[in-house]
């Protein structure tokens, strides 16, 4: 929902959300996993490595794309000059606001990057 500083307040019709994401990310999932079978042997490592990894991705994608609002065309919300807006935060404390998705997406970033060294280590040595 819109509202400009008139009071106006402008809905979308049609919200798309993020689970919509979800048959792109399974269909990664097993894109990869079939790529690294080609090259190599699959341990639970690199299985586990993909999966978060892909995770991530969707977890990035849900918080910095979605909801897209989409409004039909020669729908009134064309009208209104919105390229002139800034935003401009340089607070540090707005880092303990963060959406409950950015903390998880973080999170599986770290596991991910663990994971990828165990996989590399265990590949290296054996």
């Amino acid at each position: 929902m819109i509202q400009l500083p008139s009071g106006k307040f402008y809905s979308a019709p049609y919200v798309i959300k993020a689970p919509i994401l979800f048959p792109i990310v399974a269909i990664l999932i097993i894109f990869l996993v079939i790529q690294v079978r080609k090259r190599e042997k699959l341990t639970i490592y690199t299985f586990c490595s993909i999966t978060i990894f892909t995770i991530y991705l969707y977890f990035l994608t849900a918080v910095t794309l979605f909801p897209i609002n989409y409004y039909p065309i020669g729908s009134e919300i064309y009208n209104i000059p919105f390229g002139k807006q800034m935003m401009y935060n340089f607070n540090i404390l707005n880092l303990f606001s963060y959406n409950k998705n950015q903390l998880i997406g973080n999170f599986i970033l770290r596991l991910y990057s663990y994971l990828s060294r165990q996989a590399n280590n265990q590949s290296l040595y054996t």
